[in-house]
């Protein structure tokens, strides 16, 4: 009786884990739907509003400096995948507070092409993957799971996977199968694992499909984006220039090698890409702004 018992207990767990992933996918496929992600192979927004300089605020606790985004397009090709943004930043910050390359004189003019290869780093990808059509993509084809949230009051289904990074994926999908929120966790050098988060509202009809017109993107608990989109254009031919994108990609390896100078005994000024202060006290060294990541800081000097 006991071995018929487990072997039903078995059965009945196995038959649900396969029902847990019926679901799951039967939640992607309906917001998929919903919103176009299954038919969407490239979309291209134009907005404005403004952009922040994460790590750059003032003093702890304040948020990061703001800039004005004039213009401001993307363009994601989720099949290469890949994506382009070209804007025009001006000053936000009268007078000038924090760092981020303050004060900006005139316009600034920036572009920024990503080409998803195996040595990309999950931290330059994201951006596709955070978006509402990107996340169901990557969701249909991780290992993807769904569960009933409560937030502030409101039910979400909140389909979850795992990034390259190892750190969980989370959208929130609202009763009418968009997805409002997509939250995430990046390493970075000085605040270690940092709560990433896009919000998505005001969806509207674009040819077939559905698309946000407000994006707002917080990094360590304080904006990093805030988008009013204006025009959105969908499977828009994306053509990227594969050697930009490879340039942007890599620029910890366009570093030249660190170099030290001895400033004074035991004091050391380490150059090479990033100005490194390195303290020996005979039986530690102290590194004072250690460089913008572990692999820069642990370069040989």
């Amino acid at each position: 009786m006991f071995y018929k018992s487990l072997a039903g207990g078995l059965v009945a767990a196995f038959l649900t884990q396969i029902s847990v992933a019926q679901d799951t996918q039967s939640v992607i496929a309906k917001a998929s739907h919903a919103i176009g992600a299954d038919v969407v192979k490239s979309v291209q927004y134009s907005a404005t509003g403004f952009d922040f300089a994460f790590g750059q605020s003032p003093n702890p606790g304040a948020p990061w400096p703001k800039f004005i985004e004039k213009s401001y397009t993307r363009t994601i090709d989720f099949e290469t995948p890949a994506s382009r943004v070209d804007r025009v930043r001006l000053q936000g910050e009268n007078p000038p507070r924090g760092g981020g390359g303050q004060p900006l004189v005139g316009e600034q003019s920036q572009s920024q092409t990503t080409v998803v290869s195996p040595n990309t780093p999950w931290a330059q990808e994201v951006e596709i993957w955070i978006t509402p059509h990107g996340f169901l993509r990557a969701a249909a084809r991780k290992d993807a799971s769904a569960a009933i949230r409560s937030v502030n009051g409101k039910n979400y289904t909140v389909v979850t996977f795992t990034g390259t990074n190892h750190a969980k994926v989370n959208g929130y999908i609202n009763d009418r199968n968009e997805v409002e929120r997509v939250e995430t966790w990046i390493d970075t050098p000085v605040l270690g694992d940092t709560h990433l988060e896009a919000t998505y509202s005001d969806y509207r009809d674009v040819s077939g499909a559905r698309f946000p017109s407000h994006i707002v993107q917080s990094q360590g608990e304080f904006p990093i984006l805030d988008l009013q989109v204006s025009d959105i254009k969908i499977n828009v031919p994306a053509n990227f220039n594969a050697d930009a994108a490879n340039a942007s990609s890599n620029t910890q390896a366009s570093n030249p090698p660190a170099q030290s100078e001895k400033l004074g005994e035991g004091v050391y000024l380490i150059t090479g890409g990033y100005a490194v202060i390195a303290v020996d006290f005979k039986d530690h060294i102290t590194l004072f702004e250690s460089g913008q990541s572990d692999i820069r800081a642990a370069a040989p000097n």
